[in-house]
């Protein structure tokens, strides 16, 4: 139940969010919020999971959310977008995530 929850939001988000400039109108969107307020439900790293996965499968700015599930931040402030998702993609290889 949770998972498809999930997956609702993050669908939600990239369809509702997809021509919006904006990241910071991006990032607002209740959807990116109720997926960053789901990591305190799920167990085993599924959303942070999902969401590197959806960085492999179809790119897009993921890297609000990780940081916030994870307290933690790969990506240097000099990384374009590609060396940010090779970042964070690393970054859940490294600890058996993804």
């Amino acid at each position: 139940m949770l998972e498809t929850c999930l997956y609702e939001h993050i669908e939600r988000w990239k369809s509702e969010t997809k021509h919006w400039s904006s990241m910071a109108r991006r990032i607002a969107h209740p959807s990116y919020l109720r997926i960053i307020a789901l990591a305190k439900s799920f167990t085993n790293h599924e959303v942070e999971r999902a969401l590197l996965q959806e960085l492999q499968k179809k790119p897009t700015h993921w890297f609000a959310a990780l940081a916030a599930i994870t307290n933690e931040n790969p990506v240097q402030s000099e990384y374009n977008f590609d060396e940010a998702i090779a970042a964070w993609i690393t970054w859940g290889r490294e600890r058996g995530i993804i």
